[in-house]
């Protein structure tokens, strides 16, 4: 079945990029990053000033199904997309993985698919993958495995 949509008078409407970026008390040193999801949020945060854009993806297709209403492996197109995209524009794109440790529609996550969709999303270009911790069940020595199974 088809994800429910958010109610708007629960869930306030996403502003667009274009009014979005680093106000006037940025510091010069920081590095700001948009998060993207559909191909459209690339230029979006571009046309803002964004030269970082940060592609979340779920580990799962069963969350990414209903974040962003597509599998993993069609993320990934899209992921590839953005990256040529972002570097004939000037723009560097990273990787987030979202329920890199456990998804509360399909339970624990295996080692061996957060390295696999991390390869992919190397292979579709990202400049650098993160993991993230999303419902907040890993432990310390998941944490070590994880980082230990992706830097080889």
């Amino acid at each position: 079945p088809a994800p429910r949509r958010a109610r708007p008078r629960r869930a306030p409407a996403r502003r667009a990029a274009s009014g979005a970026g680093p106000g006037p008390h940025a510091a010069a040193s920081a590095r700001w990053g948009a998060l993207v999801g559909p191909e459209r949020g690339r230029p979006r945060a571009a046309a803002a000033g964004g030269r970082n854009v940060i592609f979340v993806l779920a580990a799962t297709d069963v969350l990414n199904g209903r974040n962003v209403r597509r599998p993993v492996a069609r993320s990934i197109v899209v992921l590839a997309a953005i990256c040529r995209r972002g570097a004939a524009d000037g723009v560097v794109v990273r990787s987030a993985i979202a329920v890199a440790f456990g998804c509360p529609f399909f339970g624990p996550v295996a080692t061996a698919t957060v390295v696999d969709v991390a390869k992919r999303c190397i292979a579709a270009g990202t400049s650098a993958v993160e993991i993230a911790d999303t419902i907040g069940i890993a432990n310390p020595p998941q944490v070590a495995e994880r980082f230990a199974a992706l830097r080889q």
